[in-house]
């Protein structure tokens, strides 16, 4: 009865590391995947969502498609809710189409003819608009 127990129980914990295991790496796989080494791209739903910077920064989109992060050596420096902080676009689907880096700026476009320019190095929003 005693071995029965002892061989379940290891059974039971080698299950839990390799399920450990495998979800502590999954996302982080994901997220690298949606990174292009670019200076700018289209936002997808499940595919390209961030860029690296000259600095190894990258700036990313995250799920909810209206938030924009900005991590350095994979610690979040900033984060910004460009729709929460501009409002919903007149024209267009509420959600960030595409983003490009500049020099110092990071150039958001949200809807169909909205757009933001944001701060690299603290995510402030610099100037907006629509045309």
């Amino acid at each position: 009865m005693k071995a029965v127990h002892i061989k379940r129980l290891k059974i039971f914990f080698f299950l839990i590391v390799i399920l450990q295991i495998s979800f502590a790496q999954e996302p982080e796989s994901k997220i690298k995947k949606k990174i292009v080494n670019q200076l700018e791209t289209s936002v997808e739903k499940e595919g390209n969502r961030g860029l690296i910077s000259k600095t190894g920064n990258v700036y990313f989109v995250e799920d909810d498609l209206q938030t924009i992060s900005a991590y350095k050596n994979q610690e979040k420096i900033w984060q910004k809710n460009i729709l929460k902080e501009l409002g919903k676009p007149n024209v267009g689907k509420p959600i960030i189409r595409y983003i490009k880096l500049n020099e110092e700026v990071l150039v958001v476009t949200f809807g169909k003819h909205n757009f933001a320019e944001l701060d690299l190095k603290n995510g402030k929003i610099i100037s907006s608009g629509s045309d």
